[in-house]
């Protein structure tokens, strides 16, 4: 059975283009972009989404014999549901359709342009634009033939401001804190490097463009063939690549908008949007996020494969709830109507989730460094117990030695994997990967944290991370019987 679409997709026009197609941003921007025409939202015929690969041609040669049309298959333990979806009218490979791209992007329909290519597709270095690395000098070179996001979307409104055309509201929901802000302080200033006598144009760009903060959150593992056979066994929907999920789907977008442009009515099928998103994108990136990071390095080591098996592991889920507990919740700011033990519980039963296979290598993968780091940072600021943040540091670096705890090896996907390797599995690994600066900044230059570090890493490394683990909970427990100040800044809500 085909793809079946509950509404005319010749209706459609590209008002969206999304940079960085893959599962995630298919069962969440284009979810939310569906549901404005699914449900028939005055408008929905303006919200059409272009993707654009900036590597892989996959998703394109996939989705391209079923007219681009997908399937999400949403997974909760013992339930299985499947969401057609059709909002997506094209799929362009930027390296070999550039041009179509470059097209896309000052077409009058374009009034959103959305990215998901994680924290390292945005060539950032220290939180900076680095101009050292070899595609951004490429785009620097030449304007009209970018690789990066970010040359593609210099060159965007670069374009339109000559031909006299609204800017896009440009909104990032990659896993970085204050996204928004991240995103603009890149592009411009790679405008100001590569255009630099050009002072009107620039301050023009800089006040007529949003660049909204934004929080995403939903589990989205990889798609496997066992996604695609139960997708015909249960459903009889022959689909190239459906994207499993959970049923859990949040995304709170900052509300601005560019100028003479307007912002797609998504609030009306769930999208919150405020004021200030800082509050709920601290609360995502520190209890998510980075306990994400901290449970699935461990797991992926000792050879656990999937993060629901991780999080039934007892002590694991110990562990991580420790983390949260008593490290991560007292760095954040309470939030009206938002109570963080009953978000921490939640995100723990979606964590043990065993529909939704979610891969710990990918977490290791995928999940931000530094939202690991920002807890880590601010607890040494307020000179707190940084104990799990510690361990969770550990463990990053036994993960990226690239060899688990049976002494297989597996690729670490990462643009200093050799680097982070090398330095991992020196004499001194916790100096040589927190020496790097790039990605630590001066914490490695905190004595007593670096220390804290290595004394749990020798833990985790002459006991495993099952029995290391148990060592440290126990340790902890010594200090702190009740955990670590469980309730501490927490805000019960209403």
């Amino acid at each position: 059975m085909s793809i079946n679409i509950s509404y005319d997709r010749t209706k459609l026009k590209p008002g969206v283009l999304h940079i960085g197609l893959g599962n995630f941003a298919r069962a969440h921007q284009l979810e939310y972009f569906d549901r404005l025409a699914r449900e028939g939202v005055a408008g929905w015929e303006n919200w059409g989404v272009v993707g654009v690969s900036l590597r892989s041609t996959d998703v394109r040669d996939a989705l391209a014999p079923q007219d681009f049309a997908y399937n999400i298959l949403t997974q909760e333990s013992g339930t299985n549901s499947i969401q057609p979806i059709g909002i997506l009218q094209n799929v362009a490979h930027a390296p070999t359709q550039q041009r179509e791209v470059l097209t896309h992007l000052v077409q009058t329909d374009l009034k959103v342009i959305t990215t998901t290519v994680t924290e390292n597709g945005y060539c950032l270095k220290s939180g900076e634009l680095d101009f050292s690395h070899p595609d951004i000098a490429h785009d620097l070179a030449d304007l009209n033939e970018p690789k990066t996001v970010i040359g593609f979307l210099a060159h965007t409104l670069i374009a339109r401001w000559e031909s006299g055309l609204p800017q896009p509201t440009i909104i990032c929901c990659d896993n970085i804190q204050h996204n928004g802000d991240m995103l603009r302080k890149a592009v411009m200033a790679f405008i100001r490097k590569a255009k630099p006598d050009a002072d009107n144009m620039i301050a023009d760009i800089e006040s007529d463009t949003a660049f909204p903060n934004s929080m995403v959150d939903r589990i989205v593992p990889g798609t496997k063939q066992v996604h695609r056979d139960l997708m015909q066994i249960q459903f009889g929907v022959t689909d190239n690549w459906p994207v499993p999920a959970e049923g859990f789907i949040q995304w709170v977008v900052e509300n601005k908008v560019s100028k003479g442009n307007t912002m797609p009515p998504l609030d009306k099928v769930g999208v919150e949007f405020v004021a200030d998103v800082g509050a709920h994108e601290t609360m995502k990136l520190r209890l998510l996020n980075a306990s994400h990071l901290f449970m699935a390095t461990l797991a992926f080591v000792a050879g656990i494969p999937n993060a629901d098996d991780a999080m039934n592991t007892p002590v694991i889920a110990r562990a991580t709830r420790r983390f949260m507990d008593g490290e991560a919740t007292p760095t954040l700011t309470p939030i009206p109507g938002v109570n963080f033990t009953a978000y921490k519980d939640t995100l723990i039963r979606r964590f043990q989730n065993t529909a939704v296979k979610d891969s710990t290598h990918r977490i290791s993968t995928d999940a931000p460094l530094d939202t690991l780091l920002a807890v880590t940072r601010d607890r040494v600021t307020a000179g707190e117990s940084t104990f799990w943040c510690a361990t969770g540091i550990a463990a990053w670096i036994r993960y990226v030695r690239g060899v688990n705890e049976a002494g297989e090896s597996y690729q670490v996907k990462h643009p200093m994997a050799a680097e982070l390797k090398a330095a991992a599995t020196s004499d001194n690994p916790v100096e040589a990967i927190m020496g790097i600066t790039k990605l630590f900044g001066n914490l490695g230059q905190n004595t007593s944290l670096a220390a804290q570090v290595k004394a749990n890493l020798v833990t985790l490394d002459k006991m495993g991370s099952i029995a290391g683990l148990a060592k440290l909970v126990a340790v902890d427990m010594t200090r702190s019987p009740a955990g670590i100040a469980r309730n501490q800044g927490e805000n019960p809500g209403k």
